[in-house]
């Protein structure tokens, strides 16, 4: 991994109403990936489920890009099939990846058994380039990707300098079985945004900076890739 220059403290950029955050962060992004694709002819962007995405990948998919150089891929999925309402990739290919024809690496795959899929993601994965963007989202309990409080082998799933690429989580707090791309992995990346709406999650967020507490503290207190976050509320991280 290729750490960048360290940040103290995350930036964070405050909107009135997420209808604004939406707009901000698809320019953003796509900024970003039409940089990344001059500079090197490829670009990759990793996205989350959920939704408070949904406005954001419906502007997204609007944008004039060589949608062809874009990899996108997602920062978990639950194993479900990808017809599943809970499909984090279904709801991708419907909002952006039909509309732009963007590549896509799907966590879910074909195989039989989350184990299979585990393994085919880390050759896949592994000493791949940075990501150039990476969105993740954030539950009210603190968990980002699948990264769950109480997941079993949490410590390890938080490792920095944990080889694997992707894992298999068993949330206690939550349904499905699930695959999730590492605090390791998800920090190779040029660029990471927290995008966070709601007076709830603000309060998490502040609890987590201030306790150094739940697993999105990972995410806010790193040092190896500059750290955006996205919000339509006040947010003191103090």
């Amino acid at each position: 991994m290729k750490a960048s220059v360290p940040v103290s403290r995350p930036q964070i950029r405050t909107f009135a109403q997420a209808t604004d955050l939406d707009r901000a962060l698809c320019q953003f992004v796509s900024e970003s990936l039409g940089q990344a694709i001059e500079l090197r002819g490829k670009a990759t962007l990793v996205v989350s489920g959920g939704s408070t995405p949904l406005g954001f990948l419906r502007l997204l998919a609007q944008q004039q890009l060589p949608w062809s150089q874009v990899l996108v891929t997602l920062a978990d999925e639950r194993w479900v099939p990808v017809q599943h309402a809970d499909s984090n990739e279904r709801m991708v290919r419907e909002l952006l990846i039909d509309h732009t024809g963007a590549q896509f690496l799907s966590l879910r795959g074909v195989e039989s058994s989350s184990a299979e899929a585990q393994r085919r993601l880390q050759e896949q994965m592994l000493g791949n380039d940075q990501f150039d963007v990476v969105i993740l989202g954030m539950g009210t309990d603190g968990h980002t990707a699948s990264l769950f409080p109480q997941a079993a082998d949490l410590a390890a799933l938080l490792d920095a300098q944990n080889p694997n690429c992707c894992a298999v989580v068993d949330p206690i707090t939550a349904p499905h079985q699930r695959l999730s791309l590492t605090l390791s992995r998800l920090l190779n990346t040029r660029s990471i945004i927290l995008h966070v709406t709601g007076s709830a999650k603000r309060e998490v967020l502040e609890q987590a900076w201030a306790t150094q507490s739940l697993p999105i503290a990972s995410i806010l207190r790193q040092e190896l890739v500059p750290l955006e976050i996205y919000i339509d509320q006040p947010l003191e991280l103090v």
